[in-house]
C-alpha cells in the first residue's frame, strides 16, 4: 500500500476487508473505499427473513437502510477510539443501545 501511495498519491483504492479489524487496518493506511466481505450478504439475508415474517417491503428497506447508516457511523466512532479498549467497548455499547431505540421508534411509527 505504501508503494502505491508513493507512486500514485491520488489513486483511489478500493479494498475488501475480512472484518472490522481488517477494515480499521485499511483505514490506517488511508483507504477510504472499504467493503466488508459479509456485510452486504448479511443485510440481504436479514431482509429475506423480515420479508418472510410478513414485514412490508418498504419497511424492510427502511430498517436495512437505518441499520446500514448506523453501522457506518459506528465504524467511524469505533475507529476513532480503536486503541483504547475501554472507550471502544463503551462506544460499542452506546451504539447498540441507540440502534435499539431507533429501530423501536421506527417500528412504533410504522404501526
Amino acid at each position: 500500500m505504501r508503494t502505491l501511495r508513493e507512486h500514485f498519491p491520488h489513486l483511489k483504492i478500493f479494498a475488501r476487508a475480512r472484518n472490522r479489524g481488517h477494515a480499521f487496518d485499511l483505514m490506517d493506511q488511508g483507504v477510504e473505499r472499504i467493503k466488508r466481505e459479509t456485510f452486504d450478504s448479511s443485510l440481504a439475508f436479514v431482509g429475506e427473513l423480515l420479508t418472510e415474517r410478513g414485514m412490508a417491503a418498504s419497511q424492510v428497506e427502511r430498517v436495512l437502510a437505518r441499520f446500514e447508516e448506523h453501522d457506518v457511523q459506528m465504524m467511524k466512532d469505533q475507529y476513532r477510539v480503536r486503541r483504547d479498549d475501554k472507550m471502544f467497548v463503551s462506544v460499542s455499547k452506546q451504539a447498540g443501545a441507540q440502534l435499539a431505540q431507533v429501530l423501536s421508534r421506527d417500528e412504533a411509527e410504522s404501526r
